[in-house]
């Protein structure tokens, strides 16, 4: 199978070294390596044009610098378009791949040909140096299955294997508002073709100044709040779309049916935030297998009425 990785770069010097050098060890070379900067201003662009010079990488290896800055979304979506490869890996500026990494996922796809969506545990790095395993490294599939939350993600975008049918797919369905992530978690989930692989296959490194840890932060207020709300009403338009095209996908009606209870809770929610009428809470409060948290529902109060 012809394997691509699609990396996403911005003012990552500090880390870009490691990342680079993760890939070019990879006892399975990859057959494309796609790196997408969004306009960096802090030498990366430079970096990467020399490390793939000095290493004779060109025939496999291309940097392409956006016209103009996309955002992360968009950058890796596309990105992800743009390969050509059967197995497509998003991979962040600031992690170190283990190097069996290609190789491993490699086998597994090839031996399970019903997963669309592979992902894995990571060994979380931190800022100090520290290293700390995932506990579960006993090397099994598991499937995530649909009935679980639907807007619950368990996994970043960066240990993601996306099998190239499902990419294609997605052209159709996508929105600019969608994360790579969270999006081909759900397109695999829906497919019955969502797996994770119970081995790290990564160093993934913490730290709170991400571009998403600081949008998460900032999402803590009712605007944007209603913002996140109306992208997942957004999601549910889009995942409905999908299941009813789709000839592959099966228990159609049971799959639409859990998108309408969210989809009603979620409307729920949103008039909460528009209005503060108290008298919602209670409807709100049937809905508690459509909250990611058992608390977030107090959130929402707390949000509202408090922190506002």
């Amino acid at each position: 199978m012809k394997l691509s990785i699609v990396m996403t770069t911005y003012n990552g010097m500090k880390h870009i070294k490691e990342q680079l050098d993760s890939i070019f060890s990879q006892k399975r070379k990859a057959d494309e390596v796609l790196i997408y900067d969004d306009g960096s201003n802090d030498g990366t662009i430079e970096f990467i044009g020399k490390y793939i010079n000095n290493n004779e990488l060109n025939d496999t290896w291309k940097l392409i610098v956006n016209k103009e800055n996309k955002g992360w979304r968009r950058n890796f979506v596309e990105g992800i378009w743009s390969s050509t490869g059967d197995l497509i890996f998003p991979c962040d500026q600031d992690d170190i791949w283990h190097e069996d990494k290609l190789e491993v996922i490699e086998k597994v796809m090839t031996n399970n040909p019903q997963i669309q969506v592979l992902t894995t545990n990571v060994t979380n790095l931190y800022g100090n140096g520290d290293k700390e395993q995932s506990t579960n490294q006993n090397e099994k599939l598991k499937k995530i299955s649909w009935k679980k939350h639907i807007f619950k993600v368990d996994a970043p975008g960066c240990v993601f294997c996306i099998r190239k049918e499902i990419v294609e797919k997605s052209k159709n369905y996508y929105n600019l508002e969608y994360a790579h992530d969270d999006y081909f978690w759900k397109l695999g989930l829906f497919a019955d073709g969502l797996y994770n692989y119970n081995r790290d296959t990564i160093d993934y490194r913490r730290h709170d100044d991400s571009t998403f840890s600081v949008e998460v932060r900032k999402n803590r207020n009712s605007e944007a709040r209603i913002k996140w709300i109306n992208m997942a009403l957004d999601y549910c338009d889009d995942l409905t779309n999908y299941i009813s095209d789709d000839n592959t996908i099966v228990e159609k009606d049971k799959k639409l049916s859990v998108i309408k209870r969210n989809k009603k809770y979620l409307n729920l929610r949103k008039r909460f935030y528009e209005t503060g009428n108290p008298l919602l809470i209670f409807q709100m409060s049937r809905y508690k297998d459509c909250y990611l948290q058992s608390r977030q529902l107090l959130g929402d109060i707390y949000i509202k009425y408090i922190s506002r």
